[in-house]
């Protein structure tokens, strides 16, 4: 049994990961050492590897929980199936784009979470993008029986527009002011809009 595997829902566990997540965001997950975090979290560095193996695990959690905000952002704003696949489209580019500034904006190094050279952060990213593929693909899927796309293959055209959001991804998108990135969202869904509905 890994550590934590029995404290999954510890009130210790939970503070302990927003203590990371508070020194994370100031310090970043390099210079955050465990004995840093036990001290924020008011607990012994034995403690902190009661419910974690790791600083490592701790960073693990704490990004697969951003890539999650994220995406659960995204679900939400395309299960508006009454409005039309172009607004629906634009409008999940556009939550997309406000929760990664909403996080770079948590703190000078908060944004680290999602692109720092640490495998765990690798493998959150790379869940995401499984998921998020997958979303866009049932998008893709629905609106074409609706005879409002002219995708062919969903999976295919899904991975395209991943590819094409690059410039909307960490840690690209935290170069941008929040006004470029959303102008830039809009201008991305209107360019890829008129490939997925022409006809």
């Amino acid at each position: 049994m890994a550590a934590g595997d029995g404290n999954a829902g510890s009130p210790r566990r939970g503070d302990i990961l927003r203590a990371a997540k508070r020194l994370f965001g100031h310090y970043g997950p390099h210079k955050t050492t465990v004995t840093d975090i036990a001290r924020e979290a008011n607990c012994a560095v034995g403690s902190v590897y009661l419910d974690f193996q790791s600083k490592e695990e701790i960073v693990e959690e704490l990004s697969r929980e951003e890539w999650t905000g994220v995406l659960l952002a995204m679900r939400e704003r395309a299960g508006k199936k009454s409005e039309t696949f172009s607004v629906r489209f634009v409008g999940v580019l556009s939550v997309r784009t406000t929760a990664f500034m909403d996080v770079r904006d948590q703190g000078a190094h908060h944004k680290e979470l999602f692109f720092c050279p640490i495998q765990c952060v690798h493998a959150a990213r790379s869940r995401f993008e499984e998921e998020e593929q997958l979303l866009f693909a049932e998008m893709f899927l629905f609106a074409r029986e609706k005879g409002e796309c002219d995708v062919k293959d969903a999976k295919k055209t899904a991975r395209t527009v991943q590819r094409c959001l690059a410039s909307l991804a960490p840690p690209r998108v935290f170069e941008l002011t929040r006004e470029d990135a959303e102008t830039l969202t809009r201008d991305i869904g209107k360019l890829l809009l008129s490939g997925l509905c022409s006809r």
